[in-house]
C-alpha cells in the first residue's frame, strides 16, 4: 500500500490514475513522527512518547529490511531514489491520518476487514457525536457514509472518527 502510493505519486507522477487525488494529499506532515529530537524529548514519560518511538522503530525496521532490498532486486520500479525512508513515511503518515476500516468477504468467505483510501471522503472534518454510519456494497462496490443530522444545501458534513485518545488523534 505505502509502495503503492510512493510509486503512483513520485514515479507515474501526471500519468498516474490517482494523479488528482494524490496531488491533492498533504505533502508535509506535522505530527509527532515529524517532531525534532527536542521536541520529541518534551515528550518523555508519555504514551504518545513511546508510541511515537515504536511507530519509528517500525517504520525504519520495514523499510531497511523489506522497502531497500527492494531497490536493489528491481531498480527500474523500486528507484533508489525516490523509495526513501522519508517518501515511506510520507506514505504511511498519508494512510493512517485519513484510512477507513472497509469490511469485505474474502474469497473464502471470511469476513475481514481492509484498510482504504476513500478519495473526498478522506477530508471530512471530525466532530464528536455525530451520528454517522459507513455502509458498503460489495455487489457494486460502493462505499456511503450516511449521517442521522438533518443537513441543509451548503452545509458541512461531518465524520465521526470515534472514541479516540488525544494521542491518536496527533499520532
Amino acid at each position: 500500500f505505502y509502495c503503492f502510493l510512493v510509486y503512483e505519486r513520485y514515479v507515474r507522477g501526471e500519468q498516474s490514475y490517482w494523479y488528482p487525488y494524490l496531488d491533492s494529499l498533504p505533502t508535509e506532515f506535522d505530527t509527532p513522527l515529524y517532531y525534532s529530537d527536542a521536541e520529541l524529548c518534551e515528550l518523555k514519560g508519555s504514551h504518545l512518547f513511546k508510541s511515537v518511538c515504536s511507530i519509528k522503530q517500525r517504520l525504519v525496521h520495514i523499510y531497511e529490511h523489506m522497502i531497500r532490498p527492494l531497490t536493489a532486486m528491481n531498480s527500474e520500479v523500486f528507484v533508489k531514489e525516490v523509495f526513501t525512508l522519508e517518501n515511506f513515511v510520507w506514505a504511511y503518515s498519508v494512510v493512517w491520518s485519513r484510512v477507513f476500516p472497509i469490511q469485505f468477504t474474502d474469497r473464502d468467505g471470511v469476513k475481514r476487514v481492509l484498510p482504504t483510501l476513500l478519495p473526498l471522503i478522506d477530508i471530512l472534518n471530525h466532530k464528536s457525536g455525530e451520528n454517522v454510519t459507513y455502509y458498503t456494497n460489495e455487489q457494486d462496490h460502493t462505499f456511503a457514509l450516511r449521517s442521522s443530522a438533518a443537513l441543509r444545501a451548503g452545509q458541512q458534513v461531518f465524520n465521526n472518527y470515534g472514541g479516540k485518545s488525544n494521542d491518536s488523534f496527533l499520532l
